[in-house]
């Protein structure tokens, strides 16, 4: 990845809002879609993975993120920090046993809940 550039994790969601894939979101530049991609344009030699969320796990978004055109994003710069005045985004997983929420705020702290 390269450095000092603002990157964007996508989640591509279907109809209903619940995640179907996520990874870093590299194009068109500037201007992320929220379809993860494998490749970075900057550079072509590194490679990224595209997942799936768990068979019976939902994903959701619940608050913060960014709207992108096929789903949700969260942008931060490449040393881990969301951009300054970024909202804290709050993301929902479940399955039949339960629920539980990963937040990741400004600094970059994530953590469970």
């Amino acid at each position: 990845m390269a450095k000092n550039k603002n990157v964007t994790v996508a989640f591509s969601t279907d109809g209903s809002g619940n995640v179907t894939q996520y990874g870093y979101d590299f194009t068109p530049a500037g201007a992320p879609d929220g379809t993860p991609d494998t490749i970075d344009p900057d550079d072509p030699t590194q490679s990224y993975y595209v997942e799936t969320p768990p068979s019976g796990i939902t994903v959701t978004f619940i608050a913060g993120g960014s709207i992108l055109t096929n789903g949700k994003g969260i942008v931060y710069t490449s040393r881990g920090e969301l951009p300054i005045g970024a909202a804290q985004s709050d993301i929902r997983l479940s399955n039949s046993s339960g629920t539980m929420t990963v937040s990741v705020n400004l600094r970059g702290q994530v953590w469970v809940h």
